[in-house]
């Protein structure tokens, strides 16, 4: 067994991860705020498991000053991410050599998990509007991937 406990840098909290191949993708991200309740400076990193190191910066920025990295997946040429800061949830990607950050779609309401497929993207939505508490029923949403 390995432990990747902080590759990038071990005063950042590391956030969401996925293994595609032999490679590790995470974030990482620091505190800021009462309580350390947001985040800032959200960066996207690939890891090769098979030895090469350190971790190679994809994409730097992702918070977007309140937004935060939530999920995270990769196909075989990108990485996805769901960024939240509460009242916009986007789910992106970003090319898994590194490279510019892409919206591939916008929730109408909080994103709660999300899926990939070869061809579409999907996710789930909560049911109630942003800052409701009754959330009776949800929605399944799917588009294609550009």
């Amino acid at each position: 067994m390995v432990t990747v406990a902080n590759a990038a840098d071990p005063s950042r909290s590391l956030h969401g991860l996925d293994v595609r191949g032999s490679s590790l993708y995470f974030v990482t991200y620091t505190h800021t705020g009462a309580g350390g309740v947001s985040l800032k400076d959200a960066t996207l990193y690939a890891l090769d498991l098979q030895g090469a190191s350190p971790p190679v910066t994809l994409a730097s920025g992702l918070d977007n000053i309140q937004s935060q990295p939530g999920a995270l997946l990769a196909d075989a040429s990108h990485v996805y991410l769901v960024l939240d800061n509460y009242t916009d949830w986007t789910i992106v990607r970003v090319p898994v050599a590194g490279g510019a950050v892409e919206t591939v779609a916008r929730g109408e309401t909080r994103i709660m998990a999300f899926g990939l497929g070869a061809d579409y993207v999907a996710w789930v939505e909560e049911g109630a509007p942003a800052g409701a508490y009754d959330r009776p029923n949800g929605s399944l949403r799917l588009v294609a991937k550009p």
